[in-house]
């Protein structure tokens, strides 16, 4: 790794000699930089260029789930007996729960599209029950 060193304006005077030292400075700083070396400036967001950074360079675990923006969000609607009913949960949702305002004879499949959206996950509710029931579903998903 690069040693940033600070040099001094004096050092670079016009007309002035070169210093080796200074040198290998000026060589050496803007490694220093682009290594995050302590003392060094540090790379602002606008030098980075939009796209940049892309799914081939983040390695392995670099974006846990704490780092991720998510929000919960539900939806409640009744289904009526022996009928079906299914419910869009929009792009990347995950963990749905179902809850029943009553018990009934319910299986609920977490399908992995949305009516040939792949990125829009949904909730299909059978009421294998001979009334109307109410339901609630809940979920979380990542938001921008």
């Amino acid at each position: 790794m690069a040693t940033w060193t600070n040099i001094a304006n004096q050092s670079l005077e016009p007309g002035s000699p070169a210093r080796s030292v200074d040198a290998f400075a000026l060589r050496d700083n803007p490694i220093a930089i682009a290594e995050g070396a302590a003392g060094a400036p540090r790379i602002q967001t606008n030098a980075i260029q939009n796209s940049a950074v892309n799914a081939a360079k983040i390695a392995n675990s670099a974006v846990d789930a704490a780092k991720l923006k998510t929000n919960t969000t539900s939806i409640s609607m009744s289904v009526p007996g022996d009928a079906t009913r299914t419910i869009n949960l929009g792009p990347y949702a995950f963990l749905p729960n179902l809850g029943a305002s009553n018990t009934f004879s319910f299986s609920a499949v977490f399908a992995g599209d949305g009516g040939g959206d792949a990125d829009s996950p949904r909730i299909r509710v059978l009421n294998s029950d001979n009334q109307q029931r109410t339901f609630t579903i809940q979920w979380r998903r990542v938001i921008a």
